[in-house]
């Protein structure tokens, strides 16, 4: 493929992302009128979450596909599942590694608490695990347990939306800066 082609693909998977963020604001303003939520809006805020993953996923295969020579790793960004540590392998493409990936990964595990058990059992570190992917790093008022039926108040999916812009914006604005 030729560079324009995959500048056209790395600005599409750009623009995915940007709309799914965008969409997820929307839709957190409205799961916020309804303080909790039924298990299944829970399991789509879950969903919702896991794609906006996979949208930084895709967008981050095609950073690298255009920093590395013409698709010579993307087979193997495209194989790995976890996001934070595909970022990290990109490298100082957008030095977006350390805090923004302990955040990433905070949210996944967020994401697949909502996604897969509801009003279940989970794990212990939950409770930071919500606060960091909310952009909490202060420390903040612990949460010594996690009530039946997590909510994400409407700020922290907010926020969430926001380091995926933040991230997607700053992987472009390094690729393009870049390009000769």
């Amino acid at each position: 493929m030729d560079p324009d082609t995959d500048r056209t693909a790395l600005l599409r998977a750009h623009a995915t992302l940007s709309a799914g963020c965008a969409f997820l604001v929307t839709r957190a303003g409205q799961v916020g009128s309804a303080r909790r939520p039924h298990p299944a809006q829970t399991r789509m805020i879950g969903n919702s979450l896991h794609e906006l993953d996979r949208f930084l996923s895709v967008l981050i295969d095609e950073a690298a596909s255009l920093r590395s020579g013409p698709r010579r790793d993307a087979r193997f960004f495209s194989r790995m599942r976890n996001t934070p540590e595909k970022l990290r392998r990109l490298g100082s493409v957008a030095a977006l590694h350390g805090a923004v990936g302990h955040r990433l990964g905070a949210i996944g595990r967020v994401c697949a608490y909502l996604r897969h058990c509801g009003d279940g059992v989970h794990r212990s570190g939950l409770a930071r695990d919500i606060l960091l992917a909310g952009g909490r790093t202060d420390g903040g008022p612990a949460i010594a347990e996690i009530p039946q039926g997590l909510y994400l108040e409407p700020p922290t999916i907010v926020a969430i939306a926001g380091l995926y812009r933040f991230v997607g914006d700053a992987l472009v604005g390094a690729v393009e800066g870049a390009a000769p």
